[in-house]
């Protein structure tokens, strides 16, 4: 009887049950290495890097001075890559991510480069006069006639391809006139910068120095 007793106390006593997880390491994208970018001419560019091990493919991706991001597609498997279609005389910023599996991919790796300026748009933009050059905290812009038919955009962008002032710059009244146009330069930081005008003639770039 005593035994009974023993074995119902037994069978009745609640269990106690514990909860657990498994810890581990994320598997992780290796990012490329080595980026470098640089112009072949003044509409194409080459970017090379080391890839990384066990990655399928690469986003690449490049940026004009004040405009949109743009992908290269189909991504990229292997280094080197070519760009095309860019703008003559503008800075770039390119960046490079790894994809890996499970939708994965690494932190990009950064370069930069600028585009050299095509004979005649380096022609044309002799025609555009920008003073002082060094300048402090303003200068001027001054466009021929033939050149700024009407409305159209101006961008300054500093050394890392960043729009820093963007403006639109309207014709002077009659045909014949030339165009000023005052930049304000005030909090700028010491550095070169790059001003590109989207003229009648196309996209037009000349480099100012900020003291």
């Amino acid at each position: 009887m005593r035994g009974q007793h023993l074995h119902q106390r037994l069978a009745s006593t609640p269990r106690c049950a514990s909860a657990f997880t498994t810890t581990g390491t994320a598997p992780t994208c290796a990012a490329p290495t080595g980026a470098t970018a640089a112009s072949t001419g003044p509409t194409t560019a080459s970017v090379t890097f080391t890839p990384a091990a066990g990655v399928a493919s690469y986003t690449v991706t490049y940026t004009a001075a004040g405009g949109p991001a743009q992908t290269l597609t189909p991504n990229p498997t292997t280094s080197p890559v070519a760009l095309t279609g860019l703008v003559p005389g503008v800075a770039y910023t390119v960046t490079v991510a790894s994809n890996c599996s499970g939708g994965t991919s690494s932190l990009p790796v950064l370069a930069t480069f600028t585009t050299p300026l095509a004979s005649r748009s380096g022609a044309l933009a002799d025609q555009l006069s920008l003073y002082p050059n060094p300048a402090h905290h303003s200068a001027t812009l001054t466009v021929p006639a033939a050149l700024l038919r009407q409305a159209s955009l101006l961008t300054l962008s500093d050394a890392l391809g960043r729009t820093v002032r963007q403006r639109y710059v309207t014709p002077a009244a009659g045909s014949a006139a030339d165009t000023r146009a005052e930049l304000d330069l005030t909090g700028l930081p010491t550095g070169v910068y790059l001003m590109r005008l989207l003229s009648s003639a196309g996209p037009l770039t000349k480099r100012l120095v900020i003291e």
